[in-house]
């Protein structure tokens, strides 16, 4: 155990996780057991038991040469992506105790990819829907709140459709 109370190989598997979910292994980016070794700091076995808890979750594939990679989701999986901190928010809300560890193992899989595009597209060309969810729910109405979500959820599917069919994005 460490300072933070976990155990070696929760805490590399949440910080592994993490750079997958923000960004810091990105789709189609390959790295070797050896070099998260090194970039851990820590010996070979929580890093390997990380990486197979991220694979079993796909969240992670197994390459040649020992290496792993942040898979690359095919474009019928697309739609399934939203904004990470907002959804995940109301996921909370919802006391969603299902629900949660269900859109965790989609964010790890698909949440890479929306990074990069937003990365590459800035925020100017990403309006989202968000302020708009937030003020239907604060003012009650059910039918605002979904159509501002399904406006959200399609204006995401498309400029990541755009990006994996080759629209120049990624």
């Amino acid at each position: 155990m460490n300072a933070s109370g976990l155990p070696t190989h929760e805490r590399i598997y949440r910080r592994l996780r993490d750079m997958v979910l923000y960004g810091d292994l990105a789709p189609g980016q390959a790295v070797t057991l050896h070099g998260l070794v090194a970039q851990t700091g820590v010996s070979t076995t929580p890093v390997r038991e990380a990486i197979r808890r991220l694979t079993a979750a796909g969240a992670l594939e197994l390459r040649d040469n020992r290496r792993v990679a942040v898979p690359l989701p095919d474009a019928a999986a697309l739609a399934e992506l939203h904004n990470h901190a907002f959804h995940f928010t109301l996921y909370g809300a919802a006391q969603a105790q299902v629900l949660e560890p269900l859109a965790e193992a989609l964010w790890l899989r698909f949440g890479p990819l929306g990074r990069v595009i937003c990365g590459r597209l800035g925020t100017a060309r990403m309006p989202d829907r968000h302020d708009e969810t937030i003020a239907a729910l604060r003012a009650r109405n059910a039918e605002a709140a979904a159509a501002a979500i399904a406006a959200d959820i399609d204006q995401g599917f498309t400029l990541m459709q755009a990006g994996v069919d080759g629209g120049g994005i990624i």
